[in-house]
């Protein structure tokens, strides 16, 4: 599946800080899955973002948020297909405070303080990622203008 140039343009300033160095508006669709073009990513930002590419370009399912809380500690994980590293932070609203938390391996932990009840995920939208509600609407939306059984 291939991804449009704002798709990997868009999700790549989060991360890498990319668009304060290099924000190209529009791109020929070869150049956003070539080597060269992560080259220049990864030279640009001075890491290296083949994950982002291998996530978003090259697989056709998005990468999905799986969390688990435990006492006070919040537990997030990234899964992508073939189980590759996808290092993406995730920011998180609790209560009024908001943290970025770090997810090097696909893998991050974060503190709640006592009291705090409202954890809000990526509340900002910033994250092209598979959300359940979306799908379960698709579902709806799809089965709902379907036409009737029997009608003509």
């Amino acid at each position: 599946m291939m991804a449009p140039a704002w798709v990997s343009v868009g999700m790549g300033r989060g991360p890498s800080g990319m668009a304060r160095t290099y924000t190209p508006t529009r791109l020929p669709p070869s150049s956003t899955v070539s080597r060269s073009y992560v080259a220049i990513v990864n030279q640009v930002t001075g890491r290296d973002y083949g994950w982002f590419f291998d996530a978003y370009l090259r697989e056709a399912a998005l990468p999905h948020l799986e969390t688990h809380r435990s006492g006070d500690v919040l537990s997030l994980e990234w899964r992508v297909p073939g189980n590759r590293p996808f290092p993406m932070p995730v920011e998180v609203k609790v209560g009024d405070r908001m943290e970025t938390v770090p997810m090097a391996d696909g893998h991050g932990r974060l503190t709640i303080l006592a009291g705090e009840t409202t954890i809000t995920l990526d509340p900002r939208s910033k994250i092209l990622r598979q959300l359940d509600g979306i799908d379960r609407f698709q579902r709806w939306r799809k089965a709902s203008s379907a036409p009737a059984a029997g009608a003509r």
